[in-house]
């Protein structure tokens, strides 16, 4: 039996922005050194860390949309086990990017693009040779970026200009780091001392920027992959609290990336994956799901926080916005997110602990 803990955050604003340790769920006492309180302090004069934090917002708000193909075959529920390990990766990463410890920060991020690449591979692949190389390490696939490449052109929708180019880039960064690092990519020629106990601001510029540039790769890959994370929808008034997981986004999903990228570059993705087979499905079973009405909700609402809705007035017609019901989707999701993480780990959960943020 274990242990899982989420934290949620709804946002319904992009006003101001989320902090490092909140999108990370970093625990400020055990994880952070009196270094990377220094280095955090950095960021946030400078304002470095905002872009990085959007994005790492985005990335986790696709832990609803990932889902889980039940099968005859009990490994199914860790079809999204790359997926997990390279949110973890990423994590590890910027935890040991604050520190100063960028040695091991880019040493991480290596298998964090990998995994996401693999997840991504395996969505459109035979799934007994990812369940039999999860168990067992064997018979893994390789692939070189000829081969990736490829298969992109073949699988997705090329959303982003350039993207398989800039993933063989940041891909040959890191290889070549974690192999052989050449001068000019030494952190001791760019930190520009030899003392390590010092804060070299070049180098935690270089690692910021560089630490953006992939996670926003991984960002891209994951909205070439999931692009109904650009067409939200109001679940509630489809659904109630009774929410369909891993298969439409909603006004919380949607809203992290809304401050990542423009106005012109979402309303062009939105726009080009209108295109899709998938998406054409998602509108056509959404508008033929008949609206539910207030009591409808009510009614089949099971969350722990029952005792709320009896407070909540008449909503003129069938608008029920999830606004209204903020505090119980956040619930839901949270039990949802970690209940799907434990299963892909072949872990009964004995205990799930919730932080509920509202914003």
């Amino acid at each position: 039996m274990s242990e899982y803990t989420k934290l949620v955050c709804l946002r319904t604003s992009i006003e101001g922005h989320p902090t490092l340790g909140e999108v990370f769920y970093i625990n400020d006492d055990v994880e952070i050194t009196a270094r990377g309180n220094e280095i955090l302090h950095y960021l946030y004069q400078k304002g470095m860390d905002e872009k990085i934090a959007w994005i790492a917002a985005s990335i986790n708000e696709f832990e609803d949309l990932v889902n889980i193909s039940i099968e005859e075959d009990p490994r199914c529920l860790s079809s999204n086990y790359c997926f997990y390990e390279s949110l973890k990766a990423i994590r590890e990463a910027v935890l040991c990017g604050i520190n100063g410890q960028y040695h091991a920060s880019y040493a991480v991020l290596r298998p964090a693009l990998e995994l996401l690449l693999r997840h991504v591979y395996f969505k459109k692949k035979d799934n007994h040779i990812q369940y039999k190389w999860t168990e067992t390490g064997k018979e893994k696939e390789s692939f070189g970026f000829g081969k990736l490449r490829a298969f992109f052109k073949k699988s997705y929708y090329p959303y982003f200009n350039n993207l398989d180019l800039d993933i063989k880039k940041k891909y040959k960064m890191l290889c070549s780091y974690s192999h052989t690092p050449y001068l000019n990519e030494s952190v001791s020629k760019q930190s520009g001392t030899n003392d390590a106990r010092l804060i070299s601001k070049e180098m935690v510029n270089r690692w910021v920027k560089d630490f953006e540039d992939i996670t926003l790769i991984v960002l891209k890959v994951l909205i070439t992959v999931y692009p109904e994370i650009v067409h939200p929808f109001n679940i509630t008034n489809k659904f109630g609290l009774n929410r369909v997981d891993g298969v439409f986004a909603d006004c919380f999903n949607y809203l992290p990336i809304t401050a990542v990228f423009d106005e012109s570059t979402l309303n062009d993705l939105k726009k080009n994956s209108n295109k899709s087979d998938d998406i054409i499905r998602l509108k056509q079973a959404y508008s033929e799901k008949e609206d539910l009405k207030l009591e409808e909700v009510t009614r089949k609402d099971n969350s722990t926080n029952g005792n709320r809705l009896k407070d909540v007035k008449k909503i003129e017609h069938t608008d029920l916005s999830d606004l209204t019901w903020i505090a119980e989707i956040a619930e839901i999701k949270g039990m949802m997110r970690a209940t799907k993480e434990a299963l892909c780990y072949n872990r009964l959960i004995d205990k799930i602990s919730l932080d509920l943020v509202e914003k």
